[in-house]
């Protein structure tokens, strides 16, 4: 009898300790499955903000790829619109200088003549002339010279 309570004892602590064990390693198993379930849902995050990170980077790019076809084009049509006005420029500078250029013929041919007609006698009038050609002469080139040099340099 005394053998059997012995016994009894001993199956009944057995089955506690069988219990507790059976407990203790639900609660692991239970903590693995957390563990697990965190590690998913952190890769989850990481994977959703790096998508998110690369899709921003792609965004991005193309925004700086369209400001940058937008500068280039501005920069084009700056480029042509400062060529339109040197090229009008230069057309007004050329037309001047030949108006000037048959001016100083024609004032070449009258001083020429005159001093045909009247070398002596008008020989001072004459200098006076080409000095005063020579002056228009020079006024106009520097006036075109300055015309030109400001429709550069205008903003």
């Amino acid at each position: 009898m005394l053998r059997n309570l012995i016994r009894t004892e001993i199956a009944h602590q057995s089955d506690l300790f069988t219990e507790k064990f059976a407990k203790v390693d639900i609660q692991f198993k239970m903590l693995e499955n957390r563990t697990a379930e965190q590690k998913e849902d952190t890769m989850n995050a990481l994977t959703a903000a790096l998508t998110s990170q690369k899709e921003a980077a792609a965004s991005q790019t193309i925004s700086l790829q369209k400001n940058t076809d937008k500068s280039e084009t501005a920069t084009i049509e700056r480029i042509k619109a400062v060529e339109t006005l040197l090229s009008a420029s230069s057309r007004a500078s050329d037309d001047k200088i030949d108006d000037l250029k048959s001016r100083v013929v024609a004032i070449e041919a009258v001083k020429l003549g005159n001093a045909e007609g009247t070398a002596t006698i008008h020989q001072s009038g004459t200098d006076t002339r080409a000095i005063i050609a020579t002056i228009v002469g020079v006024v106009g080139v520097l006036l075109a010279v300055a015309g030109f040099a400001i429709a550069i340099f205008k903003p």
